[in-house]
């Protein structure tokens, strides 16, 4: 996975890129971050969401349409904690399957129409890269490292469990800032254990950090990393116009319409020549 550190007040979710200036991009194994995200929005959750219940609660009253609550927690950047519990709900524990696990299907109530699950095959669940690398789902599989996908595991999943897969569709990792740093009691700044963990394990190009050192080790390789959008266009951290390459590209394509003009001089010149020696050769009358 890869990501990117940004300052704390010009980070903006709505940009795929996060920011544009003093960043650090990072590269890490997809179970450790994945893990170390999700752990970063839980204790998120517990710090934010209860404070904010107070608030909206308050500000809402009898408002019971949704959208004055949906409006509240958007203003306090914390729409998360109206996300579905999907362990009270369903009793699907997301921290399970962070990393493959088995899932057991044995005591699930089979929905109408559903086949007698064939106990010779074990199914497992997992994260994935999806949507072309852009996004984080998971998974039904049959192998316990989850790679080998199940065969229509998505209407297997809900045959037998009786809903959707969690995050089947949508990514387990929303486009959204995770702030790294909050104020303490005292009001100085803390680092999340999560964003800790990230970093020390990641890979680091620090070039357009606004630090006295540093660190460029993997910037090569992230540099190769291709990102593939929505719109399914390839980019990379960077686009920057070489100099060099354009000079050579003008000089290519100007040599190539002088040689073409240059042959077609030959030709015209050699076609008047055979036409001249045809007229030399011709018998007098």
């Amino acid at each position: 996975v890869r990501f990117r550190l940004c300052p704390i007040d010009s980070c903006n979710s709505d940009k795929s890129s996060g920011c544009s200036s003093k960043y650090g991009d990072y590269i890490v194994d997809m179970s450790t971050f994945v893990q170390s995200y999700m752990g970063g929005m839980a204790d998120e959750k517990d710090r934010v969401c209860e404070t904010v219940d107070e608030y909206c609660q308050e500000a809402c009253g009898n408002n019971y349409d949704g959208s004055c609550l949906e409006t509240c927690y958007d203003s306090y950047d914390a729409a998360f904690c109206l996300e579905e519990d999907l362990a009270e709900t369903y009793g699907f524990d997301v921290d399970q399957y962070l990393e493959c696990n088995q899932v057991d299907f044995k005591n699930r109530r089979l929905s109408k129409g559903a086949r007698k699950l064939n106990d010779q095959v074990e199914y497992y669940i997992g994260p994935f890269c999806a949507a072309q690398g852009g996004e984080i789902h998971f998974g039904l599989f049959t192998d316990d490292t989850c790679t080998t996908r199940a065969d229509n595991g998505d209407s297997t999943f809900y045959n037998y469990a009786g809903y959707n897969l969690p995050f089947g569709d949508d990514s387990l990792i929303p486009n959204r800032c995770l702030k790294c740093g909050y104020k303490d009691d005292n009001g100085e700044y803390e680092t999340n254990e999560a964003c800790s963990n990230i970093y020390q394990m990641s890979g680091k190009c620090e070039t357009r950090m606004n630090v006295d050192y540093p660190n460029e080790s993997s910037c090569d390789y992230i540099e190769g990393i291709k990102i593939i959008r929505e719109d399914g266009v390839i980019r990379t951290s960077s686009i920057r116009k070489s100099k060099s390459a354009a000079v050579a590209i003008g000089v290519f394509i100007t040599l190539s319409v002088l040689l073409a003009g240059y042959v077609f001089y030959l030709r015209t010149k050699l076609s008047r020549a055979q036409i001249n020696l045809q007229a030399a050769n011709a018998p007098l009358t």
